[in-house]
């Protein structure tokens, strides 16, 4: 995994030795949003919905995040996990979306689950 500068808002980052650019937001709940780096092509969009921006409820009670912090790992984690399922960043065709939810990654309204901390057990898995 390397990283690059960001551009547009956009961070970069290079997995199994393509390019792709990647950006977190958040609102309500978090949104981890990756395309190729040459643009075109299926975009992968995670929702992380049990996720809550500390900033946005200063002095309220929070459960803990999961994962506490949106690093480059995690997007690799994304990414990899996608690319398993059938994410195609080159071909066009609508957005392919995961959740992240107790600790998974899943596609959007669907059971296929695994557990990015098997990671080390388990590499195919993620």
């Amino acid at each position: 995994m390397a990283l690059t500068k960001k551009r547009r808002n956009f961070r970069s980052i290079v997995v199994a030795d393509q390019p792709y650019r990647w950006r977190f937001t958040s609102k309500n709940t978090g949104f981890l949003t990756v395309v190729q780096e040459s643009g075109g092509g299926q975009r992968l969009v995670v929702a992380l919905p049990e996720w809550q921006d500390p900033w946005l409820h200063v002095g309220n009670e929070l459960r803990p995040n999961d994962p506490a912090r949106i690093t480059p790992v995690f997007a690799e984690q994304a990414i990899r996990r996608a690319l398993e399922l059938g994410w195609q960043p080159a071909a066009a065709g609508s957005t392919f979306e995961l959740e992240f939810v107790n600790g998974r990654f899943r596609v959007s309204g669907s059971r296929t689950e695994a557990n990015p901390s098997e990671r080390a057990a388990a590499p195919w898995l993620l």
